[in-house]
């Protein structure tokens, strides 16, 4: 694996670095600048493609500048369709996104202007699930007091548990909600296990209800930060957002300039390659060396190392598994024992790091307002160049601070 590692990184950085040097001189070159539009065209079909698009040719995608922006774009493109059809004066929308959802999706909020206070969280069921019987009723009550659904997210491959939640879920609540609202996957952490097996990836365009997908390269490929939004529509393009608009999207607060690449075949060259346009090259390069099989092949030997993990974490006295691995991330906390304090000394430690979260174990609201004690613990996501040495360098880690 370790071959495989230094594989990837090479080759990510070559073509990183070429990209970076073409990058430098694009802006004063029209022919270099819809080169990279051209390029950018291309990895979005590379994408939907991997993903099963039903129609590719049919699909529309934005490069931006990270996972943030490709979410707050999504959240946008739902206002516009929504404004469209309901007057500004009854304008009361809230969106619904589950209780693991990122920080991305708060941000997002804040960033179009609908606020925080209208994200409406939804209880997930014991497998970290949507929970359909607990929305369906939220989604009731929601309408029963004037407010309209602007849009549905879902999850594949979140932070901390990496699991991929079926959007099936949530089809019920668009198809009943008085306005149809979006469904929007944040698949930025786990896109790649989506193309490895598509048949059960409810979270895809393969099910007809979801409308955009927000992947992230950065997460998994390891370049400089260029996320995508895809969308099941083209015609969803003319609602994205115009370089004039952009600026009211910056927020000092958030410490995160809206930046983004607006790499539209119609609109080509209208606008200039911004910050992350030289990782196009990079990611594209990637993508075609491995294709879909070498994307299964690492899945799998992801898959493979949380799975063999989980079984030493379930084997042990001194720590409990939180949920069943589905991709490459592995979440558990101790049995009994200060999760943080521990997380800190396993840190000091020179070849690995354990991630800690305080809402891990969280499912449902009330187990937000959970002592810490009980709603803490940690998690490990095994990367794709990741091998059993790895694993092992953990659980040996591990061991070392139990035995003290």
């Amino acid at each position: 694996m370790l071959a495989l590692k230094t594989d990837i990184c090479c080759c990510t950085v070559q073509l990183r670095n070429l990209s970076e040097k073409i990058a430098n001189i694009h802006l004063s070159s029209p022919i270099l600048s819809n080169a990279y539009y051209q390029l950018e065209d291309t990895l979005g079909r590379v994408v939907l493609d991997l993903l099963n698009h039903p129609q590719p040719e049919q699909g529309g995608f934005l490069s931006t500048h990270g996972a943030t922006s490709a979410i707050t774009e999504a959240v946008h493109n739902s206002i516009c369709r929504y404004q469209e059809k309901q007057p500004y004066e009854t304008y009361k929308p809230v969106v619904l996104a589950p209780i693991t959802s990122n920080v991305a999706f708060r941000k997002a909020m804040k960033l179009t202007g609908i606020g925080i206070d209208n994200m409406v969280l939804y209880d997930l069921d014991e497998n970290f699930q949507p929970d359909t019987k607990k929305l369906e009723k939220l989604a009731t009550k929601l309408e029963e007091d004037g407010r309209d659904i602007l849009a549905l997210m879902a999850v594949a491959g979140d932070t901390e548990h990496g699991i991929i939640q079926d959007v099936s879920r949530l089809t019920t609540t668009k198809k009943s909600a008085r306005y149809t609202p979006a469904i929007l996957v944040d698949a930025a952490f786990g896109w790649y296990f989506l193309a490895e097996n598509l048949n059960d990836a409810s979270a895809t365009f393969s099910n007809s209800e979801v409308d955009f997908m927000v992947i992230d390269f950065h997460k998994w490929l390891g370049t400089m930060s260029h996320a995508m939004i895809l969308m099941k529509n083209a015609d969803d393009l003319k609602y994205s957002l115009l370089p004039e608009e952009r600026e009211k999207y910056e927020s000092e607060a958030w410490n995160f300039p809206y930046s983004r690449q607006h790499f539209l075949r119609s609109r080509a060259p209208m606008t200039r390659l911004t910050q992350g346009a030289h990782t196009i090259p990079s990611n594209l390069g990637v993508l075609l060396k491995y294709g879909k099989k070498g994307l299964r092949e690492m899945s799998e030997k992801m898959k493979e190392l949380a799975g063999e993990f989980s079984v030493y974490v379930k084997q042990s006295k001194r720590f409990e598994l939180i949920g069943e691995p589905e991709t490459g991330v592995v979440s558990f906390s101790l049995r009994n024992g200060d999760n943080y304090k521990f997380m800190e000394e396993f840190n000091q430690g020179d070849s690995t790091i354990l991630a800690y979260s305080g809402t891990i174990k969280c499912r449902t609201q009330q187990d937000l307002y959970k002592p810490v004690s009980e709603r803490n613990g940690f998690w490990v996501h095994f990367m794709p160049y990741a091998g059993t040495e790895t694993m092992n360098a953990y659980i040996d880690r591990l061991n070392e601070i139990v035995a003290k």
